[in-house]
């Protein structure tokens, strides 16, 4: 899950790249320029990082039946060739994300591991914990982008 809770107006969001391999949305990724794909990084970094989504459609039997909660399998996980949505991380944003491992206490830098997920860094970097925000009756963990 992502949410953007704190972002600049007007935000263009890179729609021209697939998804390299099965992802969720609120994962980090990086871009594979040469073959306009998304994909983990090799090592953890903060560097061109990247939050995942997808366009939330319903499809095949789904496509009729109303509405959904964002939280779906179907809005949630992107399969290996699905085109992606990427929310490019910009300075004094805040993001909520459940694509976070365990053990960062408030105030810790962050950085995406080879997972996708944001996790503790003992190096400084430009995301930062700020703690659990209950959103839409589900627990989430936010990020702060102070770089």
């Amino acid at each position: 899950m992502l949410r953007e809770l704190q972002t600049k107006t007007g935000k263009v969001y890179d729609a021209m790249n697939t998804a390299a391999s099965a992802m969720v949305v609120g994962m980090g990724v990086v871009k594979d320029y040469t073959k306009n794909e998304v994909k983990f990084p090799g090592e953890a970094t903060d560097k061109g990082v990247f939050f995942v989504t997808k366009e939330k459609r319903a499809e095949g039997i789904y496509a009729g039946l109303g509405e959904f909660s964002d939280y779906e399998d179907m809005f949630m996980n992107i399969k290996a060739g699905e085109g992606v949505k990427l929310v490019s991380p910009e300075k004094a944003e805040r993001y909520a994300t459940d694509q976070i491992t365990e053990g960062a206490a408030v105030g810790d830098y962050l950085a995406v591991g080879t997972d996708g997920k944001f996790a503790k860094s003992e190096t400084a970097t430009r995301f930062v914990y700020r703690g659990k925000k209950k959103i839409d009756r589900h627990q989430l963990d936010v990020i702060e982008v102070v770089e």
